[in-house]
């Protein structure tokens, strides 16, 4: 619903890249970056972090010195990860494919979200006006706990493996 953080889009042009490819070509533009990395790994340290989630850089490192790629198809744009961050909206045609999706589905699970967002818990309530059963699977107290006809509190690690093993073995 809010997207992935496998896939990142060029802010100008929309073309899509994998972010596996982003990653390689931010290496490649950043090798000086990539031996810090690999030194901390190697030395089992962790950067100081400081309360803003910003970390203390050596001091042969300087941030103005780290090289963004451009889009490769304009070679203009800047890139961010194909995701519905706090404040924006989930496209059109991603809200009405889950419509879709509710409406077409007998019941209803939901893993490890808050539903924080209305964009997330109006599929809940949406569901439930349906007459469907929602299993909410989640660590923590959520927005659709009241809409909920069931609540696990545990992982979806433990959960979902024998749950999709049973599905495959009933499955012709």
């Amino acid at each position: 619903l809010h997207g992935t953080l496998k896939q990142v889009k060029c802010l100008s042009c929309g073309v899509k890249e994998s972010r596996d490819g982003f990653q390689q070509r931010l290496e490649e533009l950043n090798p000086e970056w990539v031996e810090f990395g690999q030194e901390m790994a190697q030395s089992g340290e962790e950067p100081k972090r400081r309360p803003d989630g910003d970390v203390d850089l050596p001091s042969n490192l300087q941030y103005g010195s780290f090289v963004y790629p451009k889009c490769h198809h304009c070679l203009t744009g800047d890139y961010m990860p194909t995701v519905v961050f706090f404040g924006g909206s989930v496209p059109d045609k991603v809200r009405e494919q889950s419509y879709r999706m509710v409406d077409d589905a007998s019941a209803m699970l939901v893993c490890g979200t808050s539903l924080s967002t209305f964009s997330a818990y109006r599929l809940v309530k949406r569901a439930r006006e349906q007459g469907k059963e929602v299993a909410i699977l989640n660590f923590g107290q959520t927005r659709g706990d009241g809409d909920a006809t069931m609540k696990l509190e545990t992982t979806a690690e433990d959960v979902l493996p024998p749950v999709a093993a049973q599905l495959a073995a009933e499955t012709p």
